[in-house]
């Protein structure tokens, strides 16, 4: 996920960079820097083949509830990486679903 993403990920969820919180995104490229974690790059999930809730939804022509309800039913599969951030499941589990 972009830098700005994960800072409002982790605002959100209560984690805090030193006094400035505004500063979490300049703190996580020093942080990628430091250990030489790459930066993300725009279509990085698409090369992998791998799709967040919302591009699901619109795959499927279904609203993004919809899409959740049936991951909470485990009848598409998708991964959380941790509390709160986006939906990510495999395009080729919904081009899958879809042609069901």
């Amino acid at each position: 996920m972009p830098d700005k993403a994960i800072a409002g990920l982790l605002d959100r969820a209560g984690k805090r960079t030193g006094r400035i919180e505004w500063m979490v995104a300049v703190a996580l490229r020093g942080f990628r820097n430091t250990h030489g974690i790459a930066v993300y790059s725009d279509g990085e999930w698409a090369e992998r083949g791998k799709v967040t809730l919302t591009e699901a939804a619109g795959m499927l022509n279904l609203s993004s509830a919809t899409v959740l309800l049936k991951i909470a039913a485990g009848i598409i599969s998708a991964e959380q990486y941790c509390k709160r951030p986006p939906w990510i499941t495999k395009r080729r589990d919904i081009e899958q679903f879809a042609s069901d």
